[in-house]
């Protein structure tokens, strides 16, 4: 009981069991719902960012690109104005990217506790996810014009003109199986863009797992000697 209690009282647990019930009842809400549940992903990553940055001023900058991201999203749904949604969604692949660069030079350089690195760098690896998923997501609706991703069944319709725009479930699965080298095959990148952003994933995932063993291993092994 004292395991399991220390468990659930450490700071990474609830966002990563937040994260885990966000992932699997987003597809099953219906779609007015589904586009402000989408904010809970930007407030549990605010809350991962809290623990792991030690500077406020930081945060405080990431709160603020949060602030920004959900009220250009409200104007988007309410006026859908082409600036406003390119705005947001440039906006949203800069927060991704540097939360990404954030959560990677956590995993590399904690030191101390054990329990926070293991329950973080799980977190991080899910987050890096969802994070190359919304620049994928960036990436098809800032230039419509070009296939980026094989066209599954719930792809969004076009508008005349542009490409079919995968569906933030689809790119999240396609981002999922990159980061862990799966490939199915049944979802994949089309442009010269998306193939690169799916390689760099592809490498991101293979080096955070080695890097965070390599630090799991050290932190342990300096715990063992001073013992």
């Amino acid at each position: 009981m004292k395991t399991v209690g220390a468990i659930v009282a450490n700071k990474f647990v609830l966002p990563l069991f937040a994260l885990l019930f966000w992932l699997i009842t987003e597809p099953f809400l219906p779609v007015p719902i589904r586009f402000y549940w989408g904010y809970g992903y930007f407030f549990i990553l605010l809350i991962a960012l809290y623990h792991i940055n030690a500077s406020k001023k930081l945060f405080f900058l990431y709160f603020l690109a949060a602030f920004s991201i959900a009220l250009l999203s409200f104007v988007d749904f309410k006026l859908p104005y082409l600036a406003t949604q390119q705005a947001r969604l440039i906006l949203e692949m800069v927060f991704s990217v540097t939360a990404a660069i954030n959560i990677i030079c956590y995993t590399a350089d904690f030191k101390s506790n054990i329990e926070d690195g293991l329950w973080g760098a799980i977190l991080g690896y899910i987050i890096l996810a969802g994070c190359f998923a919304l620049i994928f997501y960036g990436v098809c609706n800032l230039d419509p014009s070009v296939s980026h991703f094989s066209v599954q069944p719930r792809d969004l319709i076009p508008p005349p003109g542009t490409h079919p725009t995968p569906s933030i479930e689809n790119l999240l699965y396609l981002s999922f199986i990159t980061i862990t080298t799966c490939g199915y095959g049944d979802i994949y990148p089309v442009s010269s863009i998306a193939k690169r952003l799916c390689s760099i994933e592809a490498c991101t995932g293979s080096l955070y797992l080695a890097i965070f063993v390599g630090r799991l291993f050290a932190v342990h092994q300096h715990r063992k000697n001073n013992e």
